[in-house]
């Protein structure tokens, strides 16, 4: 989190207070975006932000946070992976179809060559 110990070791009140104004800068920015995926990518590290000790800083995450729309996101997400396993279906019934043609065409060239060689003989004899 801002304060935890992901930052550089002596935590002194002055660097405190400059990750704060950093990650409050960091909200306001995100508060103007119309993207729900960026939100939607940020929202872990916005939950972290509702824990930690600033005032400021906990209501600009949640403000953020009361703003996005994860039944949104989630449904799209939903639409987004059965589309993509729609296409794997299809694809894979595409590719065991030309699977069973290459047999087919294989038994075939086998036949086509046995003729050819009992045509060959029986001209040899000739």
């Amino acid at each position: 989190t801002i304060e935890s110990s992901d930052w550089p070791t002596g935590n002194s009140s002055h660097q405190v207070r400059a990750r704060h104004k950093l990650a409050l800068a960091v909200c306001e920015s995100l508060k103007t975006t119309s993207s729900q995926d960026l939100l939607v990518s940020t929202f872990p590290l916005l939950c972290r932000l509702t824990n930690v000790a600033n005032n400021n800083l906990r209501e600009a995450a949640g403000q953020i946070l009361s703003g996005i729309n994860l039944a949104d996101a989630i449904s799209r997400e939903r639409e987004r992976a059965e589309t993509a396993e729609a296409k794997a279906r299809e694809i894979e019934e595409e590719n065991n179809a030309l699977l069973e043609e290459v047999d087919y065409l294989q038994v075939e060239n086998e036949e086509l060559q046995r003729q050819l060689a009992v045509f060959s003989e029986s001209a040899d004899f000739t």
